[in-house]
Parts: structure tokens; C-alpha cells; sequence
């Protein structure tokens, strides 16, 4: 409510903006939908030594991560104290 009382309505002009820049949002989100992601290959650093359980873990996660259509999926990198 406006101070006078009066309902404040926002017109056909406020609704033909407002329906223009629900258009422009609905075009500006399909073009970064469309990105392909990710670009360079993913390696993922296991900060533990190889042959472990957490090594195992990573090794499998990755196996997963190639089973869902990841693009580009690179190895698992052992890294040991690397955190």
C-alpha cells in the first residue's frame, strides 16, 4: 500500500519490462548450460601412499566418475604429505 491508501499495480509497461528480462535471463542461463566442462583432463591427488585403503577409495571413485560420462577424466595422483 502506498501512503495515499492507493494499491500500487505495475502497469503493462512494468510487466513488458519484467517480461523482457525473464526472456533475456532464460537466454543468458542456456548459453552457460551449454559450456562444455570439464575442459582439461581432472586429476584427482590422493594425499596418502599407494596400495592403501584410501588409494583403493580413489581408485574406485575414479573408475565411477569414467562410468558417468565424465569427458575428461585423468588418474589418481599419489601424493604423499601433500595436504
Amino acid at each position: 500500500m502506498r501512503a495515499g491508501g492507493k494499491r500500487f499495480s505495475m502497469g503493462s509497461c512494468g510487466q513488458g519490462v519484467a517480461a523482457v528480462a525473464a526472456v533475456t535471463m532464460a537466454c543468458v542461463c542456456g548459453v552457460a548450460v551449454a559450456q562444455n566442462y570439464p575442459v582439461k583432463p581432472v586429476r584427482m591427488v590422493n594425499p596418502f601412499s599407494p596400495g592403501g585403503s584410501l588409494d583403493l577409495v580413489a581408485q574406485l571413485r575414479q573408475a565411477l566418475m569414467c562410468c558417468m560420462n565424465w569427458p575428461r577424466m585423468g588418474d589418481v595422483d599419489n601424493r604423499i604429505f601433500s595436504v
